[in-house]
């Protein structure tokens, strides 16, 4: 009998066993499950992880790239549109100095008829037309266009000193362009405008001696530019104002800003159809847009000058007048 009731205890507990190692494994199988289950999610989380990641400095390497190349197409275009607006200047120097020297031409042509003279001209040595002008244009003859680049110094740069200065004379040609050492330190380049860099300056001429030459250069001359006052500050010059042609002040042309300074990008945009200063100034390229201006309304400006008593008055830097 006891060995009965211990074979049925032996077996209950057994089978209570079996169902307690049953649930144990379930339970162990599910964990697995779960643990796997995580394990997958972590290493494809992982994968997803590396792949947005060189995803991302794929994009950033693309962005890179892009900017470097942005910065030289920037760069690039604002050297080719200076190339291509200096082209324009000269085509359209070139077009009004031929059209100027045939009219010259016909002009002596019917002068000569009227007085009755007779004109023998060796065929063999008769010039053509550019052949004829092409040593005066190249002297500084009664007409000179003249721009100046600055830099600031003093406190935050805000004072103007010169830099830069070019001459062209009536056909546009360059009679001087020299870069000047400001005689005191520089604060600010404004290499975004003026074109002036540090290592451009290290090279740069003293400024008394560019002063002079300049001088030497503009002495009795008619002398064009867009606010000259400026120009003839930075270079501690004067000039009789009766040899001025202001652009900015002359009325024809403010009457384009409605009586307002018109800026020199906006007149040669109106009056010339030419883009200037796109980005860096360049010194020669204004001086020949003031010339390339002047010339368009040469004969009505000069014509409304001799209707002017007291346009021969004083010089430029004690003339506080606005308008010419």
């Amino acid at each position: 009998m006891e060995k009965l009731l211990s074979k049925a205890r032996s077996s209950s507990n057994w089978k209570q066993l079996s169902k307690q190692m049953k649930k144990e494994g379930n339970k162990k199988r599910k964990s697995d499950n779960i643990n796997n289950s995580s394990n997958k999610k972590q290493k494809k989380n992982k994968k997803e992880f590396k792949a947005t990641e060189k995803e991302d400095k794929t994009i950033n390497n693309e962005n890179e790239e892009l900017n470097e190349e942005n910065i030289s197409d920037t760069e690039n275009r604002d050297k080719i549109t200076t190339a291509r607006d200096l082209k324009i200047l000269d085509s359209l120097f070139k077009e009004i100095n031929e059209k100027e020297e045939t009219n010259n031409v016909d002009k002596k042509s019917k002068k000569g008829k009227k007085n009755k003279k007779k004109i023998n001209i060796d065929n063999d040595k008769k010039p053509s037309l550019v052949e004829s002008g092409s040593t005066s244009k190249k002297r500084i003859g009664k007409y000179v266009a003249m721009d100046c680049e600055m830099v600031g110094v003093g406190p935050e740069g805000k004072e103007s000193v010169l830099a830069r200065v070019s001459i062209v004379n009536y056909y546009g040609n360059v009679i001087l362009d020299k870069f000047v050492l400001p005689r005191e330190k520089v604060v600010d380049y404004r290499t975004h405008v003026s074109g002036i860099t540090k290592e451009i300056l290290k090279d740069a001429e003293p400024f008394l001696d560019v002063q002079k030459e300049v001088a030497d250069i503009l002495k009795d001359k008619i002398v064009v530019g867009h606010a000259l006052q400026n120009d003839f500050g930075a270079l501690l010059l004067d000039h009789p104002y009766k040899l001025i042609r202001d652009t900015s002040h002359y009325k024809p042309f403010r009457k384009i800003t409605n009586g307002r300074t018109p800026s020199l990008k906006k007149l040669t945009k109106v009056i010339l159809g030419l883009d200037v200063q796109g980005g860096e100034h360049s010194s020669v390229e204004d001086a020949q847009a003031t010339m390339l201006l002047y010339r368009k309304v040469r004969n009505e400006w000069e014509s409304e000058l001799r209707k002017k008593k007291n346009h021969n008055d004083g010089t430029i830097i004690d003339k506080n007048a606005n308008n010419i």
